[in-house]
């Protein structure tokens, strides 16, 4: 439906401008811009492959917002990444064996309060309207969710499911939910915000950094945080104390998606900033996003230590009020409820997606959870995706929760070396949930920026971990060596290091601004698809099988590792070599894959980050 509206659309563009190489070699065409998209739509709207036919999941996270951008014209206009221009580069990830793709937050993004030029994809100001950016200017009155909706099509056509990713404990501090009604959301003086920063941020003597809330630590919490001065920045929701005045507001402003000044303005209040929900975090405060108030009351430790006259005080929030998983107030605001729960439900109604990547649902409440996925029709045909960089809190919420894969740390274990990959490897077999075998994330560091022959290798070693899935990042197929965004796994000396580089190749960190990979796709040919393929297809053969791990066995002096995983007719063997030369005696006939070796007759030599899978028959 909305791929065949696109393409009758694709006779309107009139606009010519060049193409980088690699594009043009994907689809064997060197025409016009209206014959490329022509050519390009056709060949996938003659494809049809089973979306639903793989047993196993191997995944591209795609930052739809940057992924396309090319310096085509020099103005950003044209330049900058849309949904029309990624429709037929979802062709590189079918010819790299990839059968899923897993975005980033594709919605409509706030334009205040924002870092850099365009603002984070994490500050979300509709979960319902597609990110406005993603338009193109060829084809102008093409609407968004047209555009989105052939973006979803186009990649069923070729047997690529879709996962979108949402984090609803925030909101952008503007959000179009705030006209719908205010009182889910958090109040205070616009002079104040950085004050509440300060005091949120105060000092606890008692707890290390970044100390996650729990039931150990609360009261020591509330003991150290200056409550009191905490609790009388926070004001009413402007519906509450100008209830006539707002109802006017909320009529004059509802066409008005820029309506947040006059409502400072007008009520000299504002949504504050949100902080993480830790005490002792470095981090500074998210100043871009706001928390949502999923309860009109507080958990019982707040009750008891404050007594029923603190729900007399306005609504306001501390660390543990953000941590709603482990500290839930009694009663939900039940309409925002709704409105969240609804989104999954929204997204599979009207485009099909596939599954859902849930941002930050440690923190959010079992029951808001459980609301959300029973509004699933379909769950076994639909995946969901924990997000937890811890191992075991991942797989005992996706358990609680149903979910189906967790997100977990491989890009970080990784880098680690053999006695941290044997811990893991020996950890997430043990578990029930599957994992996100991913070396690289959009968060961390490039996985490219570091040797190339230790990257790949790191890259080949996770597709070969049983248990999970196995996933890069959607410009480390086309070879991108730097960062999106500073997140995970940054030092000071790193930061340093990238900015000159991204100052050299005139680019900027693209979560945050508009940023072109004009190096990267300049190249005639996409030099990693065949080595994705060649990985993506042996595990297509491998994990179709019902597969166990069996064992693993860690050289300490010998910085290599050896790993067993068996199915009821093989048995596979992955020798992997971190660091030194050895050699090892193996019947090469039984190597179905082999990275950085050199054969000598019988004898093999593993170089620095060398793998070898070896099948046996049994």
């Amino acid at each position: 439906m909305y791929l065949e509206e696109l393409y009758n659309k694709l006779d309107e563009i009139n606009t010519d401008y060049s193409l980088p190489e690699s594009w043009k070699e994907i689809h064997d065409i060197d025409e016009n811009l209206q014959k490329y998209y022509k050519k390009a739509f056709k060949d996938i709207l003659e494809s049809s492959e089973d979306r639903r036919s793989h047993n196993h999941l191997s995944i591209v996270q795609l930052y739809l917002q940057h992924f396309s951008a090319y310096s085509h014209t020099g103005d950003p206009r044209f330049d900058k990444a849309s949904l029309l221009k990624t429709i037929p580069l979802l062709k590189i990830f079918k010819q790299s064996g990839f059968n899923s793709i897993m975005l980033l937050p594709h919605f409509m993004r706030s334009e205040r309060f924002k870092k850099g030029d365009k603002g984070s994809p994490y500050s979300v100001k509709d979960y319902y309207t597609i990110d406005p950016s993603l338009k193109d200017e060829i084809i102008p009155d093409c609407q968004t969710d047209t555009l989105f909706g052939a973006f979803i099509e186009a990649a069923h056509k070729m047997g690529i499911k879709v996962f979108i990713d949402m984090v609803p404990r925030t909101a952008a501090r503007d959000s179009l939910w705030i006209l719908e009604n205010p009182e889910w959301f958090y109040w205070v003086r616009p002079e104040n915000t950085d004050r509440l920063v300060e005091l949120l941020k105060t000092p606890i003597k008692d707890l290390g950094p970044a100390s996650s809330m729990s039931f150990e630590n609360i009261n020591t919490v509330l003991d150290n945080l200056p409550m009191h001065e905490i609790l009388d920045i926070f004001e009413y929701a402007p519906s509450v104390s100008y209830p006539e005045k707002w109802e006017r507001f909320k009529i004059e402003n509802k066409d008005n998606t820029d309506f947040l000044d006059k409502l400072v303005e007008e009520f000299n209040l504002i949504t504050p900033p949100c902080t993480s929900d830790c005490v002792n975090d470095p981090q500074p405060a998210w100043t871009d996003v706001t928390p949502l108030r999923l309860f009109q009351d507080y958990s019982h430790q707040i009750m008891d230590k404050f007594s029923d006259s603190i729900l007399e005080r306005p609504p306001f929030f501390i660390q543990p009020v953000l941590k709603a998983s482990n500290f839930p107030g009694k009663v939900p605001l039940d309409d925002l409820w709704n409105k969240i729960a609804e989104i999954p439900h929204y997204y599979i109604d009207k485009y099909h997606v596939d599954g859902l990547r849930g941002d930050m649902f440690h923190a959010l409440p079992s029951k808001l959870i459980e609301k959300m996925t029973q509004k699933i029709p379909d769950k076994k045909g639909f995946t969901l995706i924990m997000e937890n960089l811890d191992n075991k809190a991942g797989n005992d919420l996706s358990i609680e929760h149903g979910f189906d894969y967790y997100t977990g740390n491989l890009f970080a274990v990784i880098e680690e070396g053999a006695h941290s990959m044997d811990y893991y490897l020996n950890q997430i077999t043990g578990f029930k949930t599957a994992i996100l075998n991913m070396p690289v994330i959009g968060d961390s560091v490039p996985i490219l920026s570091r040797n190339r022959e230790k990257a790949l290798f790191q890259i080949a070693l996770s597709a070969f971990i049983p248990n999970g899935a196995f996933g890069v990042t959607a410009d480390t197929i086309i070879e991108n060596k730097l960062p999106l965004n500073y997140g995970l796994g940054f030092s000071d000396q790193m930061q340093r290091d990238f900015n000159e580089l991204l100052i050299k190749d005139d680019r900027t960190l693209s979560y945050f601004n508009y940023d072109c990979m004009n190096r990267e796709w300049s190249k005639q040919k996409m030099e990693l698809i065949d080595f994705f393929k060649e990985l993506n297809s042996l595990r297509e053969e491998i994990f179709s099988e019902d597969i166990a791990f069996k064992l693993s066995k860690i050289n300490h002096e010998q910085h290599s590792l050896t790993w067993e995983m068996c199915s009821e007719k093989n048995s596979y063997i992955i020798h992997v070599r971190f660091e030194d030369e050895d050699q090892i005696q193996i019947d090469n006939t039984k190597i179905i894959y082999s990275l950085n070796i050199k054969q000598e007759q019988e004898i093999i030599k593993m170089k620095p980050y060398s793998i070898i899978v070896e099948r046996i028959i049994i």
